[in-house]
């Protein structure tokens, strides 16, 4: 099973000198309201232009997948409250495994940091559960 999970996390293309390596990934935006589907578009737009995250909209059978959802609790367009969840799903699990999540808010003003650190948080989670693959491998 962690030979099946490495396979799925780590060969990838490599992205840069530092030998980072891509991770497909899946986005749900459900942004209902303004500034979350800002967000959702911005958090979009991080990933398609990231070295390190390769952001994919077909389903593959190994995918990182993260799920945006937005709330807008003025209904004014003023702001956002979000939830950012980041699984791994591969053959051979037992369903979605759980790597991260996040609920923050955020005024349309600060749109633009909130969706670089959502993909920064998504590159923390896949780096911390490629980390413990590589751990439990080496058991």
């Amino acid at each position: 099973l962690f030979t099946a999970l490495l396979s799925g996390v780590l060969p990838a293309a490599p992205c840069h000198a530092q030998g980072r390596l891509a991770v497909e990934l899946t986005t749900s935006p459900k942004a209902d309201d303004v500034v979350g589907q800002r967000l959702a578009y911005l958090v979009t737009e991080e990933l398609e232009s990231s070295h390190t995250l390769q952001l994919t909209y077909a389903q593959a059978a190994t995918r990182t997948h993260v799920y945006l959802v937005t709330l807008d609790p003025t209904h004014r367009g003023e702001m956002t409250v979000f939830s950012v969840t980041v699984t791994f799903d591969a053959p051979g699990t037992q369903g979605p495994i759980y790597l991260g999540s996040s609920v923050a808010s955020v005024g349309l003003d600060n749109v633009e940091q909130a969706a670089q650190g959502v993909v920064a948080e998504v590159s923390q989670n896949i780096d911390a559960f490629r980390a413990s693959l590589q751990h439990q491998a080496g058991r």
